[in-house]
């Protein structure tokens, strides 16, 4: 006959079994005991897999994640954070305590720290904490596409589209749209500067008459 601990055991592989292959985000390991959900788990063990729903809680040593894909994160030593699943291939952290560092390399991330949000750019990296009460961010390359203006809670919310350069293809579509109405109205800068070089002095008479309106792109500092 089984013994009752020799049944849970049996229960807890066959229902990990059973998880659906989209559920594991990923694995973790650290030097010393850790915990993930109200199991303790031990180095000799070896890489503990982490999935959709997860809680994980470092003790005495700080936990690495190989996240599914290429992002990497590190929760701070007595740092507790759950784990869900970001969209099709992201990771969202709800960071409840401590720290933790993040490399956002080629999948989206997201952090919630005291109900506040924060999404890196696509590729970054850095470190969301929580210290005396209030989170912070610390950027070590690239930039925060959400960097705590937005509320958060423990289900992770739906990603936004990131870029590598936030707004870029955005801005480039006004300033061509807006280049395209301008030049039908009125002679820029440069062309009455290359005017005057070429003698067609008369054009820059007529040209500096009409009003010039004002560019919708405001140019970043």
């Amino acid at each position: 006959m089984y013994r009752r601990s020799q049944i849970a055991a049996l229960l807890a592989v066959s229902c990990a079994s059973a998880a659906p292959a989209n559920s594991v985000l990923g694995v973790a390991e650290a030097g010393k005991p850790f915990q993930v959900g109200s199991v303790e788990t031990k180095p000799e063990a070896g890489p503990s897999p982490v999935v959709d729903g997860d809680r994980v809680r470092s003790l005495r040593d700080s936990v690495s994640f190989r996240l599914e894909g290429e992002n990497r994160a590190i929760l701070g030593v007595n740092s507790t954070a759950g784990v869900r699943r970001y969209g099709l291939d992201g990771v969202y952290f709800y960071l409840t305590n401590g720290s933790i560092r993040f490399e956002a390399r080629k999948q989206p991330l997201a952090i919630c720290a005291q109900d506040r949000l924060y999404v890196p750019s696509i590729p970054a990296s850095g470190e969301v904490l929580i210290e005396n009460g209030r989170a912070q961010a610390r950027m070590t390359a690239g930039t925060m596409v959400r960097s705590g203006a937005d509320a958060c809670g423990e289900e992770a919310p739906s990603p936004m589209r990131l870029a590598e350069t936030p707004g870029w293809t955005t801005a480039t579509a006004t300033a061509a749209a807006a280049g395209a109405t301008t030049s039908a109205t009125t002679v820029t800068s440069a062309a009455i500067a290359a005017g005057a070089t070429a003698g067609l002095a008369s054009t820059i008479a007529v040209a500096a008459t009409t009003p010039a309106s004002e560019s919708p792109i405001t140019p970043v500092e």
